[in-house]
């Protein structure tokens, strides 16, 4: 029996390490706090107080599968169909639910166009990232959580929701980088948590006019 000793694999350089992996729990608990502090405002408000039992139940499913997709996504950078792929079902049956003025018919065909369009617009920048970089810069469960943010907003809310997670993607960079994160054209940051951010905002308050 040989008594030499087994080499330790080798472990990854800090520099291979994606420059989010440095916050992922700072990032996380960041991203629920401000969650809980902007949805505090409309909760505490007379018509918080006012909202009928379905529309809580929706909000807090939502904003529990929002943040737990967070989670996963800082962590593994991936976004599983088993949790967006629901949340669309949920998002198109909740939009039947809550709405009272039009056919359910009608309401339900226009969020699944509503969630295509979402899918199709993160699905066309991914493709023209692949082709002007020559790598990857969003995957398909980015544009699957869009797709699920379309049938909870509809399509309308959507510009909105890709407005405010571009924003506060680029500053989080900008924050690591004053931090002295090293920032490159490869450096890896997960995207899902700034859509889920500008879903729950839009959900909350509507989106900008």
């Amino acid at each position: 029996m040989s008594t030499e000793p087994h080499p330790r694999p080798a472990r990854p350089s800090p520099a291979a390490e994606p420059a989010s992996k440095d916050f992922t729990a700072s990032g996380l608990a960041g991203f629920a706090g401000l969650g809980l502090v902007i949805a505090l405002p409309l909760l505490l408000s007379p018509s918080g107080h006012g909202m009928k039992p379905i529309v809580l139940a929706a909000t807090a499913v939502l904003g529990s599968a929002l943040v737990l997709l967070s989670a996963i996504d800082f962590e593994t950078r991936r976004l599983p169909d088993s949790l967006t792929l629901p949340l669309m079902a949920m998002g198109l049956a909740a939009a039947v639910a809550l709405d009272r003025e039009g056919q359910d018919w009608v309401v339900l065909g226009w969020r699944i166009l509503s969630a295509g369009s979402g899918y199709l617009t993160l699905w066309g920048v991914a493709k023209a990232y692949l082709v002007l970089r020559g790598q990857p810069g969003l995957g398909l469960g980015d544009a699957k959580l869009m797709a699920a943010g379309g049938a909870w907003l509809g399509v309308e809310g959507l510009p909105t929701v890709l407005l405010v997670a571009s924003v506060a993607a680029l500053l989080l960079i900008a924050g690591a980088a004053l931090r002295g994160h090293e920032i490159t054209a490869k450096t890896s940051l997960a995207f899902g948590p700034f859509l889920a951010l500008g879903i729950w905002l839009v959900w909350l308050y509507g989106p900008i006019a």
